[in-house]
C-alpha cells in the first residue's frame, strides 16, 4: 500500500512539473481546431496592423465592438494584425462556402481582426474577431465568449490539476500540450489540455477547462491510427 501510495505521489510531482513546463510555454493566440468553428484563417492575406483598413470601416469596427463590450474594454485592445479574406482567397480556398456569418449569410470579404488583452493584468492573451466589409460583426459571440468585464483567468497549474485528477477518462502518462482560447461553442475562455497518448491502446484526450472557474467543461477522445511498417526483404 505504502508503496501504491509513494508511486502516485510521484506520478503527480512528475506530471506537475511537466504541468508547470507546458504553462510556461502555453500558447494563448487563438489557432487551435475548435470542432465545428475552424475557419480558413491561414489562407488569408495578413497585414501587420490596421493601415489596410478604410477609416470609414475603422469607426464602424470601434462602434460595433463597444457595442458589444464597452469604452474600457475596447480602449485595452492592441491591434496585433489584420487578417484578409478577398475574392483572391476565396478562389484558393477548398469551400469557400463553409465561411458564413452567425445569422449563415456567405461572407465574400472579411477583415479579420487578431487583439491582444492583458488577462489578469499581465498575460498577453490574443483573439480573432471578424467583420465584413462594412465593419459589422460577423459573430457577435466571438467577443461575449470573452466576458471583457472579467478578464480575470485560473493559472494553468490549476487548470493542469484539473485535468489529471479528473476521473472521467483519466489521463496516465501526462499531458502534451495547453493552449487557451477563445471556445466560441461554450462561449468562453477555456483551458483545451491534450495527453499523451497512451501507449497501451493508442488513445489521447482532450479535456476543455473553463478558464473563468476551473470546472471541466468538455471531453474527446480519440484514437491515434497507428501504421505497422510492412516487412522489407533484404537481398531479394
Amino acid at each position: 500500500m505504502k508503496t501504491a501510495i509513494t508511486a502516485l505521489l510521484v506520478f503527480f510531482s512528475v506530471s506537475m512539473a511537466a504541468g508547470q513546463a507546458i504553462c510556461n510555454n502555453i500558447r494563448f493566440i487563438d489557432k487551435t481546431s475548435i470542432p465545428g468553428f475552424d475557419n480558413p484563417y491561414s489562407t488569408f492575406k495578413k497585414y501587420d496592423n490596421a493601415g489596410i483598413v478604410p477609416e470609414t470601416v475603422k469607426q464602424r469596427i470601434e462602434k460595433v465592438t463597444i457595442e458589444e463590450t464597452s469604452r474600457s474594454f475596447f480602449q485595452k485592445l492592441i491591434v496585433k494584425q489584420v487578417l484578409v479574406c478577398d475574392a483572391d482567397v476565396r478562389k484558393k480556398m477548398t469551400d469557400a462556402s463553409r465561411f458564413k456569418d452567425e445569422n449563415g449569410n456567405q461572407i465574400d470579404y472579411v477583415y479579420s481582426y487578431l487583439y491582444e488583452v492583458k488577462l489578469n493584468n499581465d498575460i498577453p492573451f490574443l483573439f480573432r474577431v471578424d467583420y465584413n466589409k462594412s465593419g459589422e460583426l460577423m459573430r457577435k459571440v466571438q467577443l461575449s465568449s470573452l466576458n471583457c468585464k472579467r478578464l480575470k483567468v485560473i493559472n494553468c497549474d490549476r487548470a493542469i490539476q484539473t485535468a489529471l485528477t479528473d476521473k472521467t477518462q483519466p489521463i496516465v502518462h501526462g499531458i502534451d500540450e495547453s493552449f487557451l482560447v477563445v471556445n466560441p461553442l461554450k462561449k468562453t475562455l477555456v483551458y483545451q489540455i491534450t495527453s499523451v497518448m497512451d501507449p497501451e491502446t493508442s488513445m489521447v484526450y482532450i479535456k476543455w477547462i473553463d478558464a473563468y472557474n476551473g470546472k471541466v467543461l468538455a471531453r474527446r477522445n480519440y484514437k491515434v491510427e497507428i501504421e505497422n511498417p510492412k516487412d522489407v526483404r533484404v537481398g531479394g
